[in-house]
């Protein structure tokens, strides 16, 4: 670019020449003149006592051209002007510009797209390394020894099932809850209720589960949640609710609903399924359990937004 530009002046200079110092011819002749005006005093000036009159720009062109004609030769080459030379060296200057431009453009073009991969890669590493201290809320039944009777009646069989709820925190930073919902189902084989999560029930929880609150930590149940429903199931039905999965058989089901906040500014949305059994076992008097996730990603995910400013966090 620099290199154009000095070329540009350099021509520049020399296309102004002409005009600050005219042709010898042309400055005696204006001398001459005037010398003779000085000289004669006041006496008129004869015509052979005149100067001549300076040519016109193109009359000594106008005269070769006419020439030319006269003696049958052709009108002479434009290669021969100089402002010929002269345009043509502005079309290489500017060219010469556009070139300089289109390079650096590229090159611009080329270490933005290199800062943006940098960029992208610096958030998505601060991203995992805040994953880590995010806070992952997962439901976890701590009670369900009174999910069901274990022995059969005859008739129809009623009864009020309750378990108590608490909430795993798999991250290393306290989680703040803000809402939870959670409903008992029973469902025939590995069904899944079709439901809105709206229409599930809130239930009150401790706003606070701190980092790594996990199963087998003596202190680590803070707080949980009892959930009840009442059930009447037919004398077959309570039958398959005791069978095992190689018949037809049907299981507890709860579905869960939690909002919590993290320290870094953003809302968690969770769903899970969770399915359930109890059972006896062979040694009478004991009773066998498990708990399982069920119900695939329709069930169990879990969103994340900032918190909105407007959120009221009282």
């Amino acid at each position: 670019m620099k290199a154009a530009r000095y070329a540009l002046s350099v021509l520049l200079i020399f296309s102004i020449i002409p005009v600050l110092w005219p042709s010898e011819h042309h400055a005696s002749s204006v001398i001459e003149g005037a010398e003779a005006i000085d000289n004669g005093s006041n006496r008129p000036i004869t015509n052979e006592e005149m100067p001549p009159a300076a040519p016109r720009p193109n009359a000594r062109k106008d005269s070769s051209v006419r020439q030319a004609q006269e003696d049958g030769q052709t009108e002479p080459s434009k290669w021969r002007d100089p402002i010929t030379w002269f345009t043509l060296a502005l079309v290489f200057v500017g060219a010469g510009q556009w070139y300089v431009y289109w390079k650096q453009k590229g090159v611009m073009e080329k270490a933005l797209h290199a800062s943006e991969l940098a960029a992208n890669a610096a958030r998505a590493s601060a991203d995992a390394a805040i994953s880590t201290y995010v806070p992952v809320l997962m439901p976890f039944v701590t009670d369900m020894s009174n999910l069901h009777p274990l022995t059969e009646k005859g008739g129809p069989v009623e009864f009020e099932s309750g378990i108590q709820l608490a909430f795993e925190n798999l991250g290393k930073t306290t989680a703040v809850v803000r809402e939870v919902r959670a409903k008992l189902f029973l469902t025939k084989l590995a069904e899944t209720p079709n439901i809105s999560i709206d229409s599930l029930p809130k239930h009150e929880h401790d706003e606070v589960v701190p980092g790594e609150t996990i199963r087998g930590k003596a202190d680590g149940w803070r707080a949980w949640i009892q959930i009840k429903e009442k059930f009447v199931l037919s004398q077959s039905d309570f039958a398959e609710l005791l069978s095992d999965a190689t018949r037809p058989h049907q299981r507890f089901g709860l579905l869960t609903y939690v909002v919590y906040d993290d320290i870094f500014g953003n809302r968690h949305k969770s769903r899970a399924w969770i399915k359930m059994r109890i059972f006896p076992m062979a040694t009478k008097g004991t009773v066998g359990a498990f708990q399982t996730p069920r119900g695939g990603a329709r069930y169990n995910y879990t969103t994340r937004e900032k918190i909105p400013e407007t959120d009221d966090k009282n």
